[in-house]
C-alpha cells in the first residue's frame, strides 16, 4: 500500500486530507492524484473515490450541479465498495456527509462542508481539521434527486 507503507506518501495523503478539510478541493485533488498514479488495488479505489469527491465539490462551487451530482454518485459507489474503515478513513460517515451536503445545496440550504474523518489505530474517530470549517451555499437545482 503506497499511502500507508511509505512515510512520504502517508504525509502526502494526510496533506490532501488537510487541504480537503480546509475546503481546498482542487489542491487536495492534485495531491491525491499524484499518489493515485502509483497506487494499485483497494488503495487506488480509495484515492480515486476521494479525488472524485473533491472534483464533485469543485463542480458544486462552480454551480455545475449535474457534473457535481454525477461525480458524487461515482465517488459514493467507489468508496462504498471498500471495506469499512479502509485506510483508516471513516468511509460510511464521509459518504453520508457528502450526500447530506449535496442535498442541502440542491435545496438552497447552507451546509457545512463534509470533513474527511480518519480512525486512529486502536482509538475512536478523529477529525483532521486545519482552521475553520468552510460553508458553502448553492443554488437549488431544477427538480430531481441527487
Amino acid at each position: 500500500m503506497v499511502v500507508c507503507d511509505d512515510r512520504a506518501n502517508r504525509v502526502a495523503f494526510l496533506r490532501g486530507v488537510q487541504l480537503f478539510n480546509r475546503g481546498k478541493f482542487f489542491e487536495s485533488h492534485e495531491v491525491w492524484e499524484a499518489l493515485w498514479r502509483q497506487s494499485t488495488g483497494l488503495e487506488r479505489e480509495l484515492l480515486q473515490g476521494l479525488i472524485q469527491a473533491a472534483a464533485a465539490l469543485i463542480q458544486l462551487e462552480r454551480g455545475k450541479l449535474a457534473g457535481a451530482r454525477s461525480l458524487m454518485r461515482r465517488a459514493r459507489q467507489r468508496l462504498g465498495g471498500l471495506p469499512a474503515g479502509y485506510g483508516r478513513v471513516a468511509i460510511a460517515e464521509f459518504c453520508a456527509a457528502l450526500e447530506a451536503h449535496l442535498i442541502a445545496v440542491l435545496v438552497g440550504q447552507p451546509s457545512l462542508l463534509p470533513q474527511l474523518v480518519r480512525r486512529k489505530p486502536g482509538a475512536g474517530l478523529t477529525r483532521l481539521r486545519v482552521g475553520k470549517t468552510a460553508q458553502l451555499r448553492g443554488k437549488p437545482a431544477s427538480g430531481g434527486e441527487p
